[in-house]
Order: C-alpha cells, then sequence, then structure tokens
C-alpha cells in the first residue's frame, strides 16, 4: 500500500510498474516482449518528466513541494511528477537495477516516437520542459532495449525505424544490435516494409539478416504476399531476387503471387473504382510506384509457367479483364518484357562515332555490372543511380558504403566511429 499512498492517479502508474518488476525481476532485462512493460509505458506517456526526476537529469528541490497545480487525466502537473520522485526515491534506489530497467524502456519509447515524428503532438509537447530531438542520438545509440515494445500495439524499435524510411537506423538495430526481425507482433518489420514499398536497401537488410517473407505466425499472410496485394512490384522483385538465390523460389509460390494479384480489391481501386479497404481505412495511400504489369512481367520473367489451365483461371474474375488480357499478352510475347524498366538490365553505354547495324534494339548488360540502386551511401542515404557514380565500401568493418572522402568524413564525426570498432571486434 505504501506505493500508493505516494502517488496520484497517473504517477502511480510508476508504482505499479516497480511492484510487477520485482516479481519478474529475473526476467525483466530480458530483451523481449513482457507484458508487465506495458503499465510502465502508460507511465512514461503520463509523466515523461518524472522519469528524469527518478534517473536525476533533473535536479529535485530539497524541499516539500507543494502539490497545488490541477492535472487531468492525460495530464499530471510538474509538482505532482517532483513529488512523487521524491517522495519514492528511496524505493526506487532500493530495488536492484530498478531504475536501470527504467532508463532502458524510456530510451527505446522515446527513441521510436521521435522515429516515428509523433513526439511533439503525443508525448513531449505537454511537458513543454523537454527537447526530445537533442537527446536522439543519446537514446538511439545508448542503453536501450531493441526488442521490447515501445507501445499498447507491440511495435519494436526496428518496426519505428522500417516505418520511417530510415535506412540508416534500420541497417544499426538489424546489423549491429541484432534486432528481431520476424517478431511476434505483426506486421513484422518485413511486412511493414513490404506492404508501404520501403526503401528497396531496408527490404535488402531485412532479408540477408534473417527476414522471412514466406512465413506468418498471426496474420495468415506474409510479405511476399503483401507485395502482391498492393502490386508493389519493387519489393517484389527484391524478395524474387532474394528466394531465387536462396534455391527456395517454386512453381507453387510464383503460382501463389499470380493468385494474390488476381484477388486483391486494390486493383479495381487502382483503376477508379471501388475503394478498397486500405483507402477507406489506411491514413497512408498507395504507393505511387504500384503497378500490376509489372508484377506480372516479373513472375513471368523469374518462372511462372502459365499454362492454358491457370489462364482460365485467372480469367473467371469479371474485374480482372484488363489485368487478364495484359497477363495473356505477356505469356505469349514474354521477349517483349521491358527488363530495364524493371530494373533488371540497363541499356550499354556505346560510342556515338561507332556505327550499328542494330540500332533498333537497344543492347542491354546484367544489373550487377551498373550502378545498384538499393546500395545507399551511409551518409547522405542516395543511391548509386542518383550519384552516378559507384561508391567505396569502410575499409575497416566492410560494412557500408560512401559516394564520397567528405561524405565519409562526415559520418565517422557523427555517429560511424561509434559502431565501426565494435563490428570489427
Amino acid at each position: 500500500m505504501k506505493f500508493f499512498e505516494l502517488s496520484s492517479a497517473t504517477t502511480s502508474l510508476f508504482s505499479i510498474a516497480l511492484s510487477e518488476y520485482i516479481l519478474h525481476q529475473e526476467d525483466a532485462f530480458a530483451d523481449r516482449d513482457n507484458d508487465y512493460s506495458n503499465t510502465l509505458l502508460e507511465g512514461i506517456l503520463s509523466c515523461p518528466i518524472t522519469i528524469e526526476y527518478l534517473l536525476g537529469e533533473r535536479k529535485l528541490a530539497n524541499v516539500q513541494i507543494p502539490v497545488m497545480f490541477s492535472s487531468t487525466p492525460r495530464q499530471t502537473s510538474l509538482a505532482q511528477q517532483a513529488q512523487y520522485a521524491t517522495n519514492t526515491l528511496d524505493l526506487w534506489l532500493s530495488v536492484d537495477g530498478a531504475l536501470e530497467w527504467l532508463e532502458k524502456l524510456r530510451n527505446s519509447m522515446f527513441s521510436g516516437h521521435i522515429l516515428l515524428k509523433t513526439t511533439e503532438d503525443s508525448l513531449f509537447d505537454r511537458t513543454k520542459y523537454t527537447n526530445p530531438k537533442q537527446y536522439f542520438e543519446k537514446w538511439f545509440y545508448g542503453p536501450n532495449y531493441v526488442n521490447k515494445k515501445i507501445d499498447g500495439n507491440g511495435r519494436t524499435l526496428l518496426h519505428a525505424a522500417v516505418e520511417a524510411n530510415d535506412v540508416r537506423c534500420v541497417k544499426y538495430l538489424v546489423e549491429e544490435r541484432k534486432a528481431k526481425i520476424m517478431t511476434s507482433y505483426e506486421p513484422t518489420p518485413l511486412h511493414f516494409a513490404c506492404y508501404y514499398d520501403k526503401n528497396p536497401a531496408i527490404i535488402q537488410c531485412l532479408l540477408e539478416n534473417g527476414g522471412n517473407p514466406l512465413l506468418s505466425f498471426k496474420l495468415g499472410i506474409t510479405a511476399l504476399s503483401m507485395c502482391c496485394n498492393q502490386a508493389n512490384w519493387i519489393p517484389l522483385k527484391i524478395v524474387l531476387q532474394h528466394l531465387k538465390a536462396k534455391n527456395q523460389l517454386s512453381q507453387s509460390i510464383l503460382i501463389s503471387c499470380l493468385q494474390d494479384l488476381f484477388s486483391t480489391s486494390v486493383f479495381e481501386c487502382s483503376i477508379g473504382g471501388a475503394r478498397c479497404q486500405r483507402c477507406t481505412n489506411d491514413r497512408v495511400p498507395h504507393s505511387k510506384n504500384m503497378s500490376f504489369d509489372k508484377c506480372l512481367e516479373l513472375l513471368i520473367h523469374f518462372g511462372l509457367r502459365a499454362d492454358d489451365k491457370l489462364l482460365k483461371q485467372t480469367g473467371r474474375g469479371s474485374g480482372f479483364k484488363k489485368l487478364h488480357a495484359k497477363l495473356v499478352a505477356i505469356v505469349n510475347n514474354p521477349k517483349n518484357i521491358d527488363l530495364v524498366a524493371l530494373g533488371l538490365a540497363t541499356p550499354a553505354i556505346t560510342d556515338a562515332s561507332t556505327p550499328s547495324t542494330t540500332a533498333s534494339t537497344a543492347t542491354i548488360e546484367t544489373q550487377e555490372e551498373s550502378l545498384d540502386p538499393t546500395k545507399l551511401c551511409n551518409n547522405c542515404g542516395k543511391n548509386e543511380v542518383e550519384k552516378q557514380t559507384k561508391f567505396k565500401r569502410c575499409g575497416q568493418c566492410k560494412k557500408v558504403y560512401y559516394c564520397s572522402k567528405d561524405c565519409q568524413v562526415t559520418d565517422w564525426k557523427k555517429q560511424h566511429s561509434k559502431v565501426c570498432k565494435k563490428s570489427v571486434d
């Protein structure tokens, strides 16, 4: 009862969390989801300044503080938060590891909110005291939990980094901190990346570090299916390339992809028909790059055998006549697939002074020999195609790339020096 006598309605959440921490102390520091962390997350949202007082980041007055400011269910006054910290600090200090646990959860949650750019509105706006952006480097690269949830939905820091489309943060979490990609909460970060057509470098990073596009725990829909039902052809290409390299690409997978294309309500929506569920409920619109035609071309290019039976099945839906006609045209003339437009080939550069007997036919070379659109500069974030130059890799850790010496020096001073040596060790 002592915990609650020293607390207001909202600051009491910290006392409840401390009680739960004591009961589950052995499991508290495991970097995985814990249901009892929800109480503390709610406390952090309601009383962010309380943490600063408990951790000593904000000095407490050496006097009794009168609680004379009003508060609402969503806001506790600064005086009340200071009073709670004054009354319970000794209690928190007496429990081994409790303040460290509090700090790491706070750092994780605040980093996630900043990445999602919701911080000013939903977390700090009502306090007017904390400047979150000023402390992001400290919170994100300092002590935190990468696999514990940062909100009541179950999202982790990696979810936030993917949703923010921040390549640098995603690579840091995945490659340096070994963040879990296939989380128990779904959509997983890989689902998010494929559904919302995130930066190709993010999808590539997730796949190369354990992301499974064929796996789903709860949703019943895989990341690969999300590529197809949203007609996100760039993520689809990356996933198909990944599966092919792993010798996991089969006819059944390709047929399943085709079925997803011919069963999604997104197609009718994309041609001006009835609005799909995403347009009705989701605040994020369809990708500007979405293309059902290119998805079909990719499936045929990667080996889909569309026989008469399969063509007949896909031709049954009245709302997919245009898509079916496109499929038939591709099947009948697969050589007409534009590999350059799909990013699978690029026109070879020829000397204009040399006459060509095949001027009407573009000579192509494989993408591996050309500039790589998925290879990003670790400082400026631009890819090789945008910079029109081949990037050089860091000579020490061999994990990141730079477009120029200036970018390498800037990134080394800003952040890479903190993680490069650890990568080598």
